[in-house]
C-alpha cells in the first residue's frame, strides 16, 4: 500500500495531465481528465480551463477530474490549474455547432476533401423542396 505524495510532479504540487477521454467533445460535454497534482494543499478544487473558458467540475480528486466543457469554449488545448500551478496544455478537440433544428434521416457521409453530404426530411409530415446538403469544409451550406 502507498501512502503519501510519489512522484515529483505530485510533491511539487503541479498539475500533469496524463489523459483525457474522450479526445473530443462539445460544449456541454463531459471529459475525464486522469493524471496526477489535481489535489493541493488548502484541499481546493482546482480550475479547468478549455482555451480560456473554464469549466465547471462534476467530479474532482487528487488523479481524476470530470468536467463539463463550457460554452465558448476553444484553442484546443486543456489545462488543470491549481492555486499554484498550472500544468502543460493537453489537446483536446471541441466540436462546434454548424447547424441546428435539423431533422436527419442518415448519418452524414465525408468525402476526401473533407465535405460533409447529409440528408434532411423536415419534421414528420413536412415535405422539404431540397432533401441533400452539402457543407463544406468552410461550413457553406
Amino acid at each position: 500500500m502507498k501512502f503519501g505524495l510519489g512522484s515529483s510532479t505530485e510533491k511539487n504540487g503541479i498539475p500533469r495531465i496524463e489523459s483525457v477521454a474522450p479526445a473530443a467533445a462539445i460544449p456541454g460535454g463531459e471529459v475525464e481528465i486522469r493524471g496526477s497534482g489535481f489535489a493541493t494543499r488548502t484541499h481546493l478544487h482546482p480550475a479547468v480551463r478549455f482555451g480560456e473558458a473554464e469549466a465547471t467540475l462534476a467530479l474532482a480528486s487528487p488523479q481524476r477530474l470530470v468536467a463539463r466543457v463550457p460554452e465558448g469554449a476553444n484553442g484546443g488545448v486543456v489545462r488543470v490549474i491549481t492555486l499554484e500551478h498550472e500544468s502543460q496544455p493537453f489537446p483536446v478537440a471541441v466540436g462546434m455547432q454548424i447547424a441546428d433544428n435539423l431533422h436527419p434521416v442518415a448519418s452524414p457521409a465525408v468525402d476526401a476533401d473533407g465535405n460533409i453530404y447529409v440528408t434532411f426530411s423536415g419534421p414528420r409530415g413536412q415535405r422539404v423542396p431540397v432533401s441533400l446538403y452539402k457543407i463544406t469544409s468552410n461550413f457553406n451550406v
